[in-house]
């Protein structure tokens, strides 16, 4: 992910459950370099190994248990997030959560079919574990989280879950280059 530009090194992360352990990148690894970077936490809680996984843990806990993929992949490219964040500015101003639009945003959205949440690190209402899984419901490959990022899924290896990060950021970077290019005409 990091070699086509879907990911910085250090932005976003990955997990793959196998045998009740799901196994699961640390917060600051760098994607580009993972060996020694993966902790095995267990489906039953029987171990604290997750301590130093990603801070996105419980939505990764969440959304396999919800929807029975195996892989997630989850990156920041760029276009998925700009187009999340595409709001009519006119219904925006008259929104009682115009400035929590992140966390709060009460509206179902999507872009080019791919559903976008609101949400944000925790389990509180507002956490990804409660908002990113229900996304899948919606579409069972992608989901975008408003203003952060594009989460995918994969089953029985990565194959799925790389192959529609390509896709739903390709997608985006031609919609918006053509948006753009309806703006100067």
């Amino acid at each position: 992910t990091v070699e086509y530009g879907l990911v910085d090194s250090y932005f976003g992360n990955i997990s793959f459950c196998r045998d009740n352990i799901l196994y699961i990148s640390q917060t600051g690894s760098s994607l580009d370099e993972l060996a020694g970077c993966i902790d095995p936490v267990p489906l039953d809680g029987s171990s604290s190994a997750g301590l130093t996984a990603s801070s996105e843990l419980t939505a990764h806990l969440e959304t396999i248990a919800r929807t029975g993929a195996d892989a997630i992949l989850h990156g920041h490219p760029r276009f998925s997030v700009i187009l999340s964040m595409d709001c009519d500015p006119k219904k925006k101003q008259v929104c009682r959560f115009s400035t929590r639009c992140h966390t709060h945003c009460p509206k179902k959205r999507e872009v080019l079919g791919v559903p976008i949440v609101p949400g944000e690190v925790g389990t509180g209402p507002t956490g990804l574990c409660n908002t990113l899984p229900l996304a899948f419901e919606r579409n069972k490959d992608a989901a975008i989280v408003y203003g952060h990022g594009l989460f995918t899924l994969g089953r029985g290896d990565f194959t799925q879950a790389f192959a529609t990060l390509l896709t739903v950021e390709n997608r985006c970077r031609a919609h918006y280059v053509d948006c753009v290019t309806k703006l100067r005409q």
